[in-house]
């Protein structure tokens, strides 16, 4: 059984229990807990949630297990963790020592982009299992994406209208959906807008319109061809794939919420320890 639309309460409940539409393959079924990023990646620590009802942020509470939200059906939350999740977290722990390696956080801090491996294809698809367990109604928006990683064909892409940003990331995790700030730079008129977002050392991913020119403002690299490579495929050199990366802060946090618009019930933002 599938549905067109998502439940309206579907941002208000993301920590409870939910028998709705799957954020992947749209099935209405018992969601289970989708870690973003995956647990096998360390997301083990605590969250402390904010919640967004009726467009007003109100004060959260502390809960253990990582970052998570009802996201994914159980099928799909397994078939990410089979498949790709190790990869994701292979990736993350080769780069760890390079993004933490010193205590200081430049803003952002352009360094050269290291000689790593990486499986491109299933690392990125492990981010965008998370980025449709994020935003439920995604797979409206991107069906032959959400269909394609459901289904495993490749060679698959992106809808035009998307990119995938990745960035090196220190600080306290967070996750988010449907965040829009206004000159959130204090300096540019180039908008925070994002479809989807996770920070969780070492990385920052945010899934955002085309034109996102904030992050190219700010450096992030563009690992939006990534979800093209069979998930197969590797690279022993990052800079292959990746054309810069930088050590970033996420923008709201550095320079201020006070512009950003809580103009959905979809919003979903979710603060670690």
């Amino acid at each position: 059984m599938t549905h067109d639309r998502a439940p309206h309460w579907i941002g208000a409940n993301r920590n409870k229990p939910m028998f709705a539409p799957c954020g992947l393959c749209g099935h209405s079924r018992k969601l289970s807990e989708t870690h973003i990023p995956p647990q096998v990646a360390g997301n083990t620590g605590r969250r402390y949630r904010e919640q967004v009802r009726e467009k007003v942020r109100r004060p959260g509470t502390l809960k253990d297990g990582g970052m998570w939200v009802y996201g994914l059906c159980s099928d799909c939350n397994s078939e990410a963790g089979g498949r790709y999740d190790n990869s994701y977290a292979m990736f993350a722990e080769a780069m760890r020592p390079f993004v933490m390696g010193t205590n200081e956080l430049l803003l952002p801090a352009r360094t050269t982009v290291p000689v790593k491996a990486v499986a491109p294809g299933r690392v990125a698809r492990s981010v965008l299992y998370s980025m449709f367990g994020l935003w439920l109604r995604l797979r409206h928006y991107a069906p032959d994406l959400a269909r394609d990683l459901k289904e495993r064909r490749h060679p698959t892409q992106l809808p035009p209208q998307y990119r995938l940003r990745l960035a090196g990331y220190r600080g306290r995790p967070v996750l988010e959906a449907l965040t829009f700030a206004a000159d959130v730079m204090r300096m540019t008129d180039k908008p925070y807008n994002v479809v989807g977002a996770f920070y969780s050392e070492p990385f920052a991913w945010a899934l955002t319109h085309e034109d996102d020119e904030l992050f190219d403002h700010l450096g992030w690299g563009d690992a939006t061809s990534w979800v093209r490579f069979n998930p197969d495929a590797g690279r022993l050199d990052l800079r292959d794939v990746l054309d810069r990366f930088v050590i970033v802060n996420r923008p709201a946090d550095t320079f201020g919420m006070d512009g950003m618009e809580l103009n959905s019930d979809e919003t979903l933002l979710l603060r670690g320890m």
